[in-house]
């Protein structure tokens, strides 16, 4: 008798603190909206819990991926947005520009050239989460040369300016004919080549209209070129032409028309005799050939010389004439990053630059995003820009307007492109469509953490109504409990009898 009531106790106690437990995790599952507070509470669950946690995980550092990619993306986007226009506002001024130099020797358009100059180096210097962009794998240092750097070097290292006047030094040569010599004789007259070096025109073919004179070359070593009157003389009308071509891969023309009057610009006086009219046609040869090299050879000479200059790495220096002296240089001799600038100082990829730098924005999908300064789209625009910058003229040389249009012309055509070149709107294309990648991956990832944010809630989660409900119920328990224990822990035997 005197165990029953005791026993009888302990088991109201034991419903007590049960359902006290009970109530303090509906109160939980209340607050947090939590199945349990672990993954063990799950029961069978757990494992599915725990694959879409991890999921969510992967997920959400690929958004992080992309956002920070999406900065560095945009950041060169707009960069390379720029470079475009700047290459076509310096093609539109270059065709549109008139020879009227300044002060400086240069005109309105090409003192706008050595602003762009500066734009298009800032550019290429450009940074993004505290990293230069156009440097391949080099991050941490600007790319670029500054624009002064790169035009008139610094102490002992040549720029630009001083590598065009060595080149048309060599290119013009002593007699300034372009390193041809003329050779007239009683019946002919030969041209040729002063030696075989890289310097100069180089003869493509002679002709004429003459009836019955013989042209022929070049040929030989150095090659050189013969016209043949023998012994017939030239009418009023017929022509001589002398095909030549040029340090920068184009070609001229100097063409003599035969006279029997006073002879102007580009004719040749028909003399008493077949000898009178060789030496006659030898200085009327002389002349243009003269006119030519302080024209068009020496635009091209600048033109070869920029692109020996950009065309240059630390692995690969600029080829540079073989002097003092260069006017009667015959060799290209590589140049060092001691004596040259080397307007580049990022690196250089084998293959396909934007795979210096690869963000992983989702499972087998990468998007490349590196760029190299010294690519063929902003080396040929910045060489061009940098030697129409370079280059001085003045009013007083009777050579310098037509030099002047050779120049520009050649700096307009070629921001155009050549056909098959990689140009800045390539990879702008190629940018955007990396910026094309992030988006669509990052609306995939928003999509796929919607799902499963809903199918971790459906295992984790609970219906809190119900809970609520629950609770209620406990509460109601445990307070009629509380009522029948202290009734029963207040009965004694006396009350009984």
């Amino acid at each position: 008798m005197a165990l029953g009531p005791l026993n009888q106790t302990t088991g109201y106690t034991r419903v007590l603190v049960d359902l006290r437990s009970q109530m303090l995790e509906l109160q939980r599952q209340l607050g947090t909206g939590e199945r349990a507070e672990t993954y063990g509470g799950l029961g069978s669950m757990r494992f599915t819990s725990l694959a879409l946690s991890d999921r969510t995980s992967e997920v959400s550092a690929y958004k992080a991926t992309i956002a920070l990619t999406s900065i560095r993306l945009q950041a060169a986007d707009q960069a390379l947005g720029r470079l475009a226009e700047v290459a076509s506002e310096v093609k539109s001024e270059a065709f549109s520009s008139e020879f009227q130099p300044e002060g400086s020797g240069r005109t309105i358009e090409q003192n706008a050239a050595m602003l762009r100059l500066d734009e298009i180096v800032a550019l290429l210097n450009s940074r993004a989460d505290d990293r230069y962009l156009f440097g391949g794998t080099e991050l941490d240092a600007p790319p670029v040369e500054t624009s002064d750097v790169i035009l008139n070097g610094d102490g002992a290292r040549a720029g630009v300016i001083q590598m065009i006047a060595e080149r048309k030094a060599a290119d013009l040569g002593t007699t300034e004919l372009g390193r041809l010599t003329t050779t007239p004789s009683a019946t002919d007259l030969t041209v040729a080549e002063d030696g075989s070096h890289p310097f100069g025109f180089k003869i493509n073919s002679i002709a004429s209209t003459i009836t019955g004179a013989t042209a022929s070359g070049p040929a030989g070593a150095p090659p050189s070129a013969t016209l043949t009157l023998g012994v017939n003389q030239p009418i009023s009308g017929d022509t001589v032409q002398l095909d030549l071509a040029l340090p920068d891969g184009s070609k001229t023309s100097v063409v003599l028309t035969a006279t029997a009057g006073a002879p102007g610009e580009g004719e040749f006086q028909i003399g008493a005799t077949v000898a009178d009219t060789i030496t006659n046609l030898n200085a009327a040869l002389q002349a243009e050939m003269q006119r030519a090299a302080n024209t068009e050879l020496e635009a091209a000479s600048a033109i070869a010389a920029s692109e020996a200059f950009f065309n240059a790495t630390e692995a690969a220096p600029p080829q540079r004439v073989d002097g003092p002296p260069f006017d009667t240089a015959t060799a290209l001799v590589a140049g060092t990053p001691a004596n040259s600038v080397i307007w580049y100082q990022g690196t250089t990829s084998l293959g396909n630059p934007r795979l210096t730098a690869e963000a992983q924005v989702d499972d087998g999908l990468k998007v490349g995003y590196g760029l190299e300064a010294n690519e063929d789209a902003f080396r040929w625009m910045i060489q061009h820009v940098a030697v129409f910058a370079a280059e001085t003229f003045s009013v007083s040389d009777t050579h310098d307007r037509e030099r002047y249009d050779a120049l520009k012309t050649r700096v307009g055509v070629a921001l155009d492109y050549p056909a098959g070149m990689q140009t800045v709107n390539h990879v702008l294309a190629e940018i955007g469509f990396g910026l094309s990648v992030l988006h669509k991956a990052d609306q995939r990832h928003d999509d796929e953490l919607a799902i499963v944010e809903e199918l971790r809630a459906d295992i984790r989660g609970v219906d809190t109504n119900q809970v609520a409900a629950e609770l209620l119920t406990i509460q109601t328990r445990l307070e009629a409990s509380y009522e029948v224990t202290a009734i029963v822990s207040q009965m004694r035997l006396t009350n009984y009898l």
